[in-house]
């Protein structure tokens, strides 16, 4: 818009000069002037090569602010091409991507650039958006997976903080996924979640117990696994079952409570093996083995066990057993603390 008004006033300005010198000068007298490559002079009237020159001088004028407008435009196109890698560098940072350091073209976001790569870059969810699209659409993504929800428009770095939030999100939100992450190369800690999440869903496989005994569990997720076994009548083995229960970290009136339940589903071998094993690991248990012995009725085996033991906890079963000899009969359960 400036160069059309410019490019009026100059030709209105030329001519207004061309006029006026035509009209007050008297003498129509040419003016020979030699140009370089020019055979022979150019002659023209005073106010023609006043003239001449002036639309020189204009159309120089209009060439040097053509450049300087081409100039400005590559200007503003690197400008923009730099802004936008150092939006990415900053997207990168935050997200914590290994990417190289950007090639820019100017000198104020070469050094921005290198400033802002000593800067370690923590997001803040809760501000306003910036009302760049980029990093609000970024912030809207991190903030979807503070709130557990799985994202799909950025690429997140592995074993970063946002991208272990959202492998746990997709856990809870797809059983096939954590049996996925059970069986792939994961972090021993995203796997321990996707046991835990498959054993609350009672979705989990024989495969997947050994893979929980195996690793560091804690007494909370062991209870959990326990009690879903428990709950579908599982059977594991002996060995593996009593490894579970003393991973579980259980109470005296936890493993009497989990006596009673086991009497109910397993067979008496293999309860009495069970609980024996546990008595011999944890002084938890003997009120348990005792409760099992005196319920299948092996009073001799439980006269010996409780005899052989220094345990205050075993007073109740003693008793039972003393009046059992002397004839007076009391129903079993009342004797133990199952609360």
């Amino acid at each position: 818009m400036r160069t059309k008004y410019y490019t009026l006033f100059s030709l209105i300005f030329i001519i207004g000069i061309a006029l006026v010198l035509l009209m007050t000068t008297n003498s129509q007298e040419e003016i020979a002037i030699s140009f370089i490559g020019l055979q022979n002079p150019l002659q023209f009237p005073f106010f023609v090569w006043v003239t001449i020159f002036l639309c020189a001088f204009f159309l120089c004028t209009l060439i040097f602010f053509a450049s300087n407008w081409i100039s400005n435009i590559f200007s503003a196109h690197y400008e923009n091409k730099d802004f936008k890698k150092l939006i990415q560098q900053i997207q990168d940072q935050i997200l914590q991507n290994n990417q190289a350091t950007p090639n820019f073209h100017t000198s104020n976001y070469k050094m921005l650039s290198k400033i802002i790569s000593r800067i370690t870059c923590v997001p803040n969810l809760n501000t306003t958006p910036s009302k760049n699209a980029q990093i609000d659409m970024l912030f809207d993504e991190l903030n979807e997976i503070q709130r557990g929800n799985v994202v799909k428009k950025i690429n997140l770095s592995k074993n970063t903080f946002f991208w272990t939030q959202d492998m746990i999100n997709k856990i809870q939100s797809d059983l096939k996924f954590a049996h996925k992450i059970v069986d792939g190369d994961y972090s021993q800690d995203l796997k321990n979640h996707a046991l835990v999440v498959l054993i609350a869903n009672n979705a989990f496989e024989e495969k997947h117990i050994y893979k929980f005994l195996n690793t560091q569990q804690s007494p909370e997720n062991a209870q959990l696994l326990l009690n879903n076994l428990i709950q579908k009548g599982y059977k594991l083995g002996a060995t593996e079952l009593s490894e579970l229960i003393l991973l579980a970290n259980l109470t005296s009136s936890q493993l009497l409570t989990l006596a009673q339940k086991c009497k109910n589903q397993y067979d008496p071998d293999f309860c009495i093996n069970l609980f024996e094993k546990l008595a011999q690991a944890n002084e938890n248990a003997k009120p348990a083995y005792a409760f099992i012995l005196l319920d299948f009725s092996m009073f001799q085996k439980a006269q010996e066990f409780i005899n052989g033991e220094d345990n205050t906890n075993l007073l109740c079963a003693k008793a039972y057993l003393d009046l059992r000899e002397s004839g007076k009969n009391y129903p079993l359960d009342s004797f133990f603390n199952f609360s």
